[in-house]
């Protein structure tokens, strides 16, 4: 009623075993911590284990689909997304609603 909002934080216990859907993306952080360092677009369908760190820990990502999905460009209703990796260099660049962040590693 009158357009209201409610916003939840979830927090999920370490060892726990999940998979996120397209349900409920647009309500992921934009930088949701997991090992294979994935926008939120990347995280998912994929299985995931929360580590004792406070990441997610992929257990279904393989060696081709992590390096495939850490250099992309996208550009959706969430904002621009750009990771590039060439060896020792990166950029990495995201704008969204929470403003504008770039890294860039040039050794």
């Amino acid at each position: 009623m009158r357009n209201q909002e409610v916003r939840a934080n979830v927090y999920i216990p370490k060892g726990t075993m999940l998979t996120l859907d397209q349900s409920v993306k647009s309500n992921l952080k934009w930088d949701t911590k997991n090992d294979q360092n994935l926008s939120r677009n990347g995280i998912i369908s994929h299985l995931w284990r929360m580590g004792t760190d406070g990441k997610l820990e992929c257990l279904d990502c393989s060696d081709t689909l992590k390096e495939n999905e850490r250099d992309k460009i996208i550009i959706n209703d969430d904002g621009i997304n750009i990771d590039v990796q060439d060896g020792k260099e990166s950029f990495k660049m995201k704008i969204d609603e929470n403003g504008v962040r770039i890294e860039a590693n040039d050794n």
